[in-house]
C-alpha cells in the first residue's frame, strides 16, 4: 500500500531538539519512496528575514529520507519562484498520512542570483551534542554544494507543481477535497 496519494491530507510532524513538536496540515502533490512533495497554502502574507511571501503564494515542501535537509519552495500566485527555505534535518520518515522529521535549528535561504543565507547558527546551544553538530555541518555542506542544482531542479518543476496544486489554490476552503 502506498502511504500517500495525490490530494491526500498529509500531516507534517516537525520535531525540535528541545523535545517540542508542531504539526502542519498539507496536501500530497507527489510521492515516491525517495521524495514527498506537499502543498501548503498560508492564510496570509508571511515575513521571513530576506524573504516576503505575498498573499496568494504557496509552498511546496520537499522531504527526502536520504538527504540531511528538507526544502520549502515558495512560489507566488503567478507561479514565480520567490525562494527556497531549507531546514537542516535528520530522521525524515514517511508513514501513511504523515511525514515526520527532526529540525536541527539551522536553515538556509536559497534565491536565484543571490548567495545562500544561513540562519539559526547563533541559536545552537553551546553544549550541542557532537553528533548533532556533525549532522548540521553535513547538511550545510551539502546545501551550499548543491545550491545551483537545487534551484535548477525546483525551477524545472514549477509548472507541473502549480498545475497539480490548482484545485486547492482556487477553492474557497484549502482543507476541502477539490
Amino acid at each position: 500500500m502506498k502511504p500517500f496519494h495525490w490530494g491526500d491530507k498529509v500531516v507534517e510532524h516537525k520535531e525540535r531538539l528541545d523535545g517540542t513538536s508542531t504539526d502542519y496540515e498539507n496536501r500530497c502533490i507527489r510521492w515516491n519512496t525517495d521524495e514527498l512533495v506537499v502543498l501548503y497554502i498560508p492564510q496570509a502574507a508571511l515575513h521571513f528575514p530576506y524573504l516576503e511571501i505575498p498573499p496568494g503564494s504557496v509552498s511546496f515542501g520537499y522531504f527526502w529520507p536520504s538527504r540531511p535537509y528538507n526544502a520549502y519552495v515558495w512560489v507566488s500566485a503567478d507561479c514565480k519562484l520567490l525562494g527556497v527555505y531549507c531546514n537542516v534535518a535528520t530522521a525524515t520518515r514517511f508513514s501513511p498520512g504523515i511525514v515526520a522529521w527532526r529540525d536541527l535549528i539551522v536553515d538556509v535561504l536559497l534565491q536565484p542570483d543571490k548567495p545562500p543565507r544561513r540562519r539559526g547558527v547563533d541559536e545552537m546551544p553551546a553544549d550541542i551534542d557532537t553528533r548533532i553538530r556533525a549532522a548540521i555541518d553535513e547538511g550545510l555542506d551539502q546545501l551550499f554544494h548543491d545550491t545551483s542544482a537545487l534551484l535548477a531542479y525546483f525551477s524545472t518543476q514549477l509548472t507541473e507543481l502549480c498545475r497539480a496544486s490548482l484545485p486547492w489554490r482556487t477553492s474557497s476552503s484549502h482543507n476541502a477535497n477539490p
